[in-house]
Order: structure tokens, then C-alpha cells, then sequence
């Protein structure tokens, strides 16, 4: 996989205010999507998703209403964390050190505490690169950066509907070919 770069995203649970997200403690994952990117040809080799059990917070009209994912959803299409997790190792490769993966925003900060509690065994190494940092770099402090408007401004198109994991990280995907073919974001690979 060293030609290529796994792009992540999940989605979370979610709640409608502030103190609802303090009260209910860590945010659980509930979908992980996945686009694999060729670095040879700069093209989304495939991509997938997988929807993860909650344990602790039923999915909140909130969180439907912003995502589309419901509690029926979890309980038809849902596996357990662990189970993903060697879904993820054995298929998309995220344990290897050959494997380069990319987010955007601080996945890990939002993942390790939903695998620590659940006793899931975290499946990525410290590899996981924070897209935004790229763009933020050299530019006055942007607090709140959206992926959607980073997506505009470089024209990529954006997969619909948004809140979406598999969808944004084809949307994410697609930001990370545009700054690769920019030169804003590992430049030598235009080099040839």
C-alpha cells in the first residue's frame, strides 16, 4: 500500500447542545468510512463504510436529523467495534506501517476514548495525518475550519450528503488529490 493513502471519517453520536454531550460523557462511533487513493494516477481506488453497534447513547433525532443514521440502522447494519476494528486492519490495512492515513480534523482525539471504553484494542498506529493542518499551514489561524468550505475553495466537488462518513471521505479524498496536484501537499509527486 505505499503508493497509496487510506482516507478515514467517522461519525459520532451526537447531541443537540453542549451540556447534552457533557452529561452523556465520550461520543460513540457509529460509521467509519473509508476511500483509498492511488498516488500513481491521483485516483480514488474504492471506498466502503461500515456502521459500528452504540452501546451507550441511543442515536438522538439530533444526530438522524444531521447524519441519517438511525437506531434502526445500527441495530440491521451494525457490528461491534472490535469486530470493525480487525475490518479495518485486515482490509484497509490500518495497522501497517506501510499505510498512510489521512482525516480531516482530530480523529484520534474522538476515537481513543470510544475504543478505551469498549476495550477495543485502537487499530492505528500514529499515523494518522489531520488534513487541516496541511491547509492551516502558513495562513492566519482559521478557528472552526469546515471541510466544506476548504472542498469550495480548492473546486472539489462535494459528496452528498454530507455527515456521511464514506461520503466525506471521498469528499476528503478528493481535497487531498487537489492539494497533491497543487504542489500544496507532497509536491515531488507532481515532480515527474
Amino acid at each position: 500500500m505505499s503508493n497509496k493513502i487510506l482516507v478515514l471519517d467517522t461519525e459520532l453520536t451526537c447531541f443537540e447542545t453542549s451540556a447534552d454531550s457533557l452529561e452523556k460523557g465520550p461520543y460513540e462511533i457509529i460509521q467509519f468510512g473509508m476511500a483509498l487513493v492511488n498516488l500513481d494516477n491521483l485516483e480514488i481506488l474504492k471506498s466502503g463504510s461500515y456502521f459500528v453497534n452504540n452501546e451507550r447513547h441511543e442515536v438522538s433525532s439530533f444526530c438522524t436529523n444531521l447524519t441519517g443514521i438511525t437506531q434502526s440502522m445500527l441495530y440491521k447494519q451494525g457490528l461491534p467495534l472490535g469486530h470493525v476494528s480487525e475490518l479495518l486492519r485486515e482490509r484497509w490495512g490500518v495497522a501497517s506501517k506501510k499505510t498512510q492515513v489521512v482525516c480531516w480534523g482530530d480523529e484520534p482525539a474522538w476515537m481513543r476514548p470510544d475504543f478505551d471504553i469498549k476495550c477495543v484494542d485502537y487499530p492505528f498506529r500514529d499515523n494518522l495525518l489531520d488534513l487541516a493542518h496541511y491547509h492551516k499551514f502558513g495562513k492566519p489561524f482559521q478557528k472552526g475550519l469546515k471541510l466544506l468550505d476548504v472542498a469550495a475553495e480548492y473546486g472539489v466537488e462535494v459528496e452528498r450528503p454530507i455527515h456521511n462518513a464514506k461520503n466525506d471521505a471521498i469528499t476528503t479524498a478528493r481535497l487531498l488529490i487537489a492539494m497533491i496536484k497543487r504542489g500544496c501537499i507532497w509536491p515531488w509527486l507532481n515532480s515527474n
